[in-house]
């Protein structure tokens, strides 16, 4: 059977038992199969001013942004790995939460990328911090639960004892690897745990202009450099446009660690995509998902192929006085920050409504 259609009949099997519509099946499949078929080699596009071959690739978000390549290197990570890396039901089920639509995941209008916090995601922090004033406690990591399954739940930390009626865990699940619970956690839950995925060690990384000049030649300032550092970049600048502002996510391994010279290159590749002015920002600042702190381990969770098949039905069993949170948890947009702002508002209803019950 020719592999087309060994594809299409697996798909055409999978995507009704998660979608139900015939017509929503039909355009994923489509879409799928249609990127299946894209050939590095075939559909190149345009050369850059530096003579490197641009390559021309059908991406839903990309109108407006600039995609840079070359013919041997077309293999982009998705949403934290490589596209073999990555299960199929994990990106499916992503689409899902999204409509069921591929062009919305994909999109920044209409999709979890479309509203930002003014100000910045670290105000959502600092409001809270405020509403909590002195019940907040900082650098007091949790290294024991004890009496998850009880009415009440303490959490040994570094800085004492804290008990709760309802906890509330939002980091990634990978670290409840490193904390003891007492009792120990059902068995399917704790090897989860130890499997979670942390692979998504990916840099973040910001240059700021004084204005965000690429809109003026009608660029939106997204940059796919395809087998390059830089994997995506977007424009993050505030809504009165007072300075301009890229914000990128780099390959991992693909940059020096040094921030001195990985800012400079990066402006090199924007310069390629959107021109001369690139090379000049006022700032530069970036941020290491894979050695920012011990907690945070891995920019976003990319399931591997099998692990939902595994352990999907274990990473929403509810768990006594526990209430597992975070981006992975959203029923919407999940791996997006607005899919943690959601998973989060969950949550505490969730912890408001256990109390009214007690």
């Amino acid at each position: 059977m020719p592999e087309g259609d060994r594809h299409r009949n697996a798909l055409q099997i999978l995507l009704p038992a998660l979608f139900g519509d015939d017509n929503v099946v039909r355009r994923i499949a489509a879409t799928v199969l249609r990127q299946r078929r894209y050939r590095p080699g075939k559909d190149a596009g345009r050369r850059d001013q530096t003579g490197a071959q641009s390559l021309h690739i059908p991406i839903p978000f990309l109108a407006g942004g600039v995609a840079l390549g070359n013919e041997a290197a077309a293999r982009a990570p998705k949403y934290g790995a490589p596209p073999e890396a990555l299960g199929l039901l994990h990106y499916l089920t992503l689409i899902n939460s999204f409509g069921s639509s591929l062009q919305k995941l994909e999109a920044m209008e209409g999709g979890a990328q479309e509203k930002r916090l003014v100000g910045g995601s670290w105000i959502l922090s600092k409001k809270m911090a405020e509403g909590l004033q002195d019940k907040s406690r900082l650098s007091s990591p949790v290294r024991k639960i004890v009496g998850w399954d009880r009415d009440i739940v303490e959490l040994h930390t570094d800085t004492g004892v804290v008990r709760a009626r309802q906890l509330v865990f939002s980091a990634s699940q990978g670290v409840a690897s490193r904390i003891v619970f007492a009792p120990a956690l059902p068995a399917a839950r704790a090897a989860m745990h130890r499997a979670w995925p942390v692979t998504a060690k990916m840099r973040k990384a910001v240059h700021v202009y004084a204005r965000p000049f690429w809109r003026d030649a009608g660029f939106n300032g997204q940059v796919l450099d395809i087998g390059g550092a830089l994997l995506w970049s977007a424009d993050n600048s505030p809504p009165d446009a007072s300075v301009g502002i890229l914000t990128c996510f780099v390959r991992e391994g693909a940059l020096p660690a040094d921030p001195a010279k990985a800012g400079p290159m990066l402006a090199a590749t924007y310069a390629r995509a959107l021109g001369e002015a690139a090379l000049h920002p006022l700032q530069y600042h970036e941020i290491d998902w894979g050695s920012v702190d011990e907690w945070t381990r891995s920019c976003v969770s990319p399931y591997p192929p099998g692990f939902l098949t595994r352990w999907g039905a274990a990473s929403r069993e509810p768990m006594g006085r526990v209430i597992w949170s975070g981006t992975d948890m959203a029923e919407l947009h999940p791996s997006s920050m607005d899919g943690a702002i959601r998973a989060g508002r969950k949550a505490a209803l969730q912890a408001l409504a256990a109390r009214v019950r007690a």
